[in-house]
């Protein structure tokens, strides 16, 4: 099942969270060696995720980084370029074709 995470960031710095990624079965560290993780900012939980409006971070464009692909560690770097306001995040991870949501939330990002 996947952890309801709220994020607070900051407008205009480039932000970074670190993450830990688990089994749902049984708690334990998920491996990430071949993974491909994926992180969405939009402005609402039901927007489409290729609306052109949405932020798409990954291990593939080298937003998302793979700390600990043993350990399930992944940090994310998001831009400085997200507008202040209150949007939803998400985090997917794909194992072999498989697309699992690990994290979600709401991210805020304060007017400096």
């Amino acid at each position: 099942m996947p952890v309801r995470l709220n994020l607070s960031l900051y407008e205009g710095n480039p932000e970074k969270a670190s993450i830990t990624i688990v089994q749902e079965d049984n708690n334990a560290p998920q491996n990430l060696t071949g993974a491909v993780v994926e992180a969405y900012v939009k402005s609402t939980r039901e927007l489409a995720d290729t609306d052109l409006s949405v932020t798409k971070l990954s291990t593939v464009s080298g937003e998302v980084v793979i700390t600990s692909a043993e350990n399930g560690t992944a940090t994310i770097t998001f831009p400085n370029t997200l507008p202040a306001g209150t949007h939803w995040w998400r985090v997917d991870v794909i194992i072999a074709g498989q697309r699992k949501t690990c994290a979600f939330g709401s991210l805020v990002v304060e007017d400096t």
